[in-house]
């Protein structure tokens, strides 16, 4: 168990550290926090102001999410028009 705390710490450190905290999306940078420092903002994980800003339909409903789900159909279009286009010239 210490192990893997200690890994979470590491971990949250680097993301920290080398900037890129900045583009998580807020429910993701509160943990992400709370794994470094053990709190957010003064509050731990089991803080009810934690949890109610971590339910899925919050998380659904950000414009980061929807961003980053533009991105990932932007590039599955792409592979699947690749995979046709091998099919037809097959």
């Amino acid at each position: 168990m210490d192990n893997i705390a200690v890994t979470q710490k590491r971990v949250a450190k680097m993301y920290s550290e080398d900037g890129s905290i900045v583009h998580a999306c807020p429910p993701m940078k509160a943990l992400l926090h709370i794994m470094r420092f053990d709190n957010w903002e003064g509050r731990r994980l089991d803080h009810p102001e934690y949890a109610a800003c971590s339910p899925v339909s919050i998380f659904y409903a950000s414009d980061w999410y929807a961003a980053r789900l533009g991105a990932k159909q932007a590039i599955d279009r792409q592979l699947w028009r690749r995979h046709v286009n091998y099919l037809e010239r097959f």
